[in-house]
């Protein structure tokens, strides 16, 4: 998966949907990894959960994930997991990543 798929997924997660009838329009990539988001009443802004802290927040808080931090060792990773079941798990060096991960593997087993 490339990182915009993963914010493409993200994004459809956080109710960003694709179409004019949307309340919320993903309308754009940025770049490798962001979109621009606009919403019914006209605003728009950058989607960026890879790079963006509060917004990894709000993907933590929205589906409950749980975050084991990496251990003292050569191969330190970040542990995410949506619990309770379904299980779906991520895991990377880096935070935002691995949220991201585990929210795209939610919505794309939607």
């Amino acid at each position: 998966m490339t990182d915009l798929e993963i914010t493409r997924l993200c994004a459809e997660a956080m109710g960003f949907h694709a179409g004019s009838m949307a309340s919320k329009v993903v309308a754009y990539k940025v770049s490798d990894c962001a979109i621009i988001a606009g919403n019914a009443s006209g605003g728009e802004s950058v989607y960026d959960p890879l790079h963006n802290d509060a917004q990894i927040a709000e993907l933590i808080k929205h589906f409950w994930l749980c975050i084991q931090p990496p251990q003292f060792d050569d191969h330190a990773m970040w542990h995410v997991w949506r619990h309770p079941k379904p299980n779906y798990t991520a895991l990377h060096g880096r935070l935002n990543y691995a949220v991201c991960k585990c929210v795209a593997k939610m919505q794309a087993a939607k």
